[in-house]
């Protein structure tokens, strides 16, 4: 019958495993065929030991080895035991991965008098590996079981454990096993650590965690220095920041701070000593160190805060302590470790409310980045912070002058977003009136790069200005504008017209406001380009109604009504319409056939002869002359 079942299934293992299930079927009593189980198992062990799938051999040795267990089998288990101990152990010298790949839980070590065959087999291969020194028998660090139960009694066997581990370094290597061993051999702690300190390479982070519990704390320089060679590979690194760090804190931070040979490493494991929240970064920064040796530090305690955005918490603690920007931009420069300026860039990005130019010393080193990565946004943002404060009246013109002179702002400011330029240099304009008052200094005092912008961005600034100006009016603020418009004259013709025009259309729709500057300015050129071409300038459209044919006679009559029934001097009207020459005359006439015209003339000759000016006499000539044969004749107007 048990030929039959082996025939059925061609020698198969699980065959094997089904006649001793079968056998254990007829003969329950464990003195019934002794001869016919034995013979059963035995068979069952070699078909096991030579099928090809080392995963079907191991499980089905296994499997024998859980029927020997049984009360039917008891007089032939230890016979046959020993044919899987040693099936088990050329499998496991094979391919010790496939005991890797087996739970933990399927095999037993078995109790004292009746121990686990399987689990020998298991210990024997890998002690046969480890003699042979077979770099395979790293393997044996995922197998906790084996390897308490291989070294409990063979320190020669633990050494070559720790030799094989060395010679593959960069692995991640022994945890529950080496803990093993120092939980069940204390007195191995110092052969590991010498091992560790020969061939620091080869730990991971739960080794030295075990290690860190058996280490005295006046141990921790001289663990440190062993260490330091090492200190390139990364593992090690995180080794250091996570497990001495964590066990020591206090005195890894003194070793490294105090260490001759500085380096970014020493920056890296002194960072890991300061907690990352409130209370850690800022005692960080209270740290009694040279500015560049913190601002290493500082840097290396960033960078793992740094993946994504930074938590709220540090946002606002780099926003509050200006100490954070003092550091990086330190007359020195910023530290030069590798992820220093991505660091950089991301506080840069991350921290809307930093400010930069609250302090000379930034300002002044701001050229010290100039190859760096970042270099560019810290440019944007130190600039944009110029002109911001600048207007809200937080930097002093002493302190901005010289930048908006350099060639730096000059490139920044002809690159600059349009919309952004324009927003920059009003902003906050519409909170008080010393920011509005303070924009308007900064039009004059910006480099030629922004004047020649196309389209003009000074042209737009003005306009947002106009549309968030509160009263009073500066007389001051209109020879700004004046000032500003002479300028542009220079830099940029081909935006003169459509600054000109805008200023005198404002002014003359707010003829309360002391603008008669600004008419004088800009009338004539107006006044030019519409009375000297046969199509009217797209500029000036604006001034004029759909039916107002004669654009000259237009101009002039608005120009006559605004200053009659404002307040401005009526010198200005004077001096406005005092070229060409043939337009003063269409004025005066103008004026003069209007209701109180003549004493409005007169008032005009009483002002200009009070100005003592060039331009006042030669206009108060005139007007005296016409004055005295005012019905001249001139052609209708």
């Amino acid at each position: 019958m048990i030929d039959t079942a082996f025939r059925a299934q061609a020698g198969t293992p699980q065959a094997a495993v089904g006649a001793m299930d079968l056998v254990e079927s007829v003969a329950r009593s464990p003195q019934n065929g002794v001869t016919a189980k034995a013979q059963v198992a035995k068979r069952a062990v070699t078909i096991a030991s030579e099928t090809a799938s080392d995963s079907d051999s191991m499980e089905c040795l296994r499997l024998i080895e859980e029927r020997l267990k049984r009360p039917a089998f008891t007089a032939v288990a230890e016979t046959v035991g020993s044919r899987i101990a040693v099936a088990v152990a050329k499998r496991t010298e094979t391919n010790p991965e496939v005991v890797t790949r087996l739970p933990h839980d399927s095999y037993d070590p078995g109790s004292s008098d009746r121990p686990s065959w399987f689990l020998k087999g298991i210990v024997d291969g890998f002690r046969n590996l480890l003699a042979a020194d077979d770099s395979r028998a790293a393997a044996l660090r995922l197998l906790p079981n084996v390897s308490s139960l291989l070294f409990a009694n063979d320190p020669v066997a633990e050494r070559k454990f720790v030799g094989v581990l060395a010679a593959r370094r960069g692995e991640s290597a022994i945890r529950e096993s080496v803990r093993a061993i120092l939980r069940d051999h204390s007195t191995q702690s110092t052969l590991l650590r010498q091992s560790i300190l020969k061939g620091f390479e080869v730990l991971d982070i739960d080794l030295l965690d075990d290690l860190t519990s058996r280490i005295d704390k006046d141990e921790i320089p001289s663990t440190m220095h062993a260490i330091v060679p090492h200190l390139t590979n990364e593992k090690v690194k995180k080794i250091v920041r996570d497990c001495l760090v964590r066990g020591f804190p206090s005195e890894v931070r003194r070793w490294a701070i105090a260490d001759s040979s500085w380096s970014a490493d020493n920056a890296a494991i002194a960072a890991a000593t300061y907690h990352a929240d409130p209370d850690g970064f800022s005692k960080l920064l209270g740290e009694p160190l040279p500015d560049q040796q913190k601002a290493s530090v500082l840097i290396e305690y960033l960078k793992p805060l740094s993946l994504g955005h930074f938590p709220a918490w540090l946002r606002q603690a780099l926003e509050e302590d200006e100490r954070v920007l003092d550091l990086l931009m330190s007359a020195e420069g910023p530290p030069s470790a590798p992820g220093t300026d991505e660091v950089i860039l991301q506080v840069l990005r991350d921290c809307d409310g930093l400010r930069f130019v609250h302090s000379s010393r930034r300002l002044a080193t701001l050229a010290l980045h100039k190859e760096r990565s970042y270099y560019s946004v810290l440019v944007d943002l130190t600039f944009s912070d110029l002109l911001k404060g600048y207007v809200d009246g937080s930097v002093p013109e002493s302190a901005c002058l010289p930048h908006l002179q350099s060639q730096t702002m000059h490139e920044w400011l002809g690159t600059k977003e349009y919309s952004s330029v324009a927003s920059l240099l009003t902003h906050q304009a519409w909170k008080q009136k010393e920011n509005w008052l303070n924009s308007w200094k900064l039009m004059l005092l910006l480099p030629s790069s922004v004047y020649k912008r196309a389209p003009p961005v000074v042209l737009n600034s003005i306009d947002m200005l106009l549309r968030v100006y509160c009263p009073p009016w500066y007389a001051s603020v209109a020879r700004t504008w004046v000032a500003v418009l002479q300028r542009a004259r220079i830099e940029c013709p081909s935006s003169t017209l459509a600054l000109q025009v805008q200023a005198f259309r404002y002014a003359i729709y707010n003829s309360k406001y002391p603008l008669s500057e600004v008419v004088i300015e800009t009338f004539k050129d107006i006044y030019l380009a519409v009375t000297s071409s046969s199509t009217l300038p797209y500029e000036t459209t604006q001034l004029f109604g759909i039916w107002d044919w004669d654009k000259g006679k237009e101009l002039r009559k608005t120009l006559i009504d605004t200053f009659m029934g404002s307040g401005w001097p009526p010198g200005d009207l004077a001096l406005a319409s005092a070229e060409p020459q043939t337009l003063f005359r269409k004025v005066f006439k103008r004026i003069y056939r209007k209701s109180g015209g003549l004493r409005y003339l007169n008032a005009m000759l009483g002002d200009l002869d009070g100005r003592k000016t060039k331009d006042a006499d030669r206009m108060a000539a005139i007007l005296k002359h016409l004055l005295s044969d005012p019905d001249f004749y001139e052609d209708w107007d």
